[in-house]
């Protein structure tokens, strides 16, 4: 018998085909009808070096998040300053890590309520399956969160 939740993620060569082009149109007034797509810039919190990084863009209660396996999302515990553009237009915001898988699995179940399809969270869900702890600790998804950045205040 399979898990219930299984990862269909795109292959990693598409990614690498389709991620330049990405990374240029979304920080233009292109970016304007990719609703579900942002570019996250930030620097590395370790080597420094700096990352652009396209990413699938959901909102659940008003609250911007991102959901993935990805490595980089470590530059994020914590909390961090990064520029996301959305929709044509740049946005400094902070992005932080949340840890528990629990968080994510809440994520998905408010998203497949709203009627998204599990494939675009890149798995695949049994129909009589509710998505839990395990199944995210499993396939190691975890969410970022995103604020908007309060400008530091200007000495006189």
């Amino acid at each position: 018998m399979s898990a219930p939740v299984v990862d269909v993620l795109p292959p990693p060569t598409l990614l690498r085909l389709l991620n330049p082009t990405l990374r240029w149109a979304l920080r233009t007034p292109l970016g304007r009808g990719a609703a579900g797509l942002a570019l996250l810039q930030f620097t590395g919190r370790r080597t420094g070096r700096d990352y652009r990084v396209p990413v699938i863009w959901r909102e659940l209660d008003g609250t911007p998040f991102v959901l993935t396996p990805a490595p980089w999302r470590a530059n994020f515990a914590g909390g961090a300053q990064v520029l996301v553009h959305h929709r044509g237009r740049s946005h400094p915001m902070l992005a932080t890590l949340d840890g528990d898988a629990e968080a994510a699995a809440r994520a998905v179940r408010g998203l497949l309520a709203r009627g998204v399809p599990d494939k675009q969270l890149g798995m695949r869900i049994s129909a009589d399956h509710t998505v839990d702890t395990e199944d995210m600790r499993r396939l190691d998804r975890r969410v970022i969160r995103f604020t908007e950045r309060v400008p530091e205040p200007r000495s006189p």
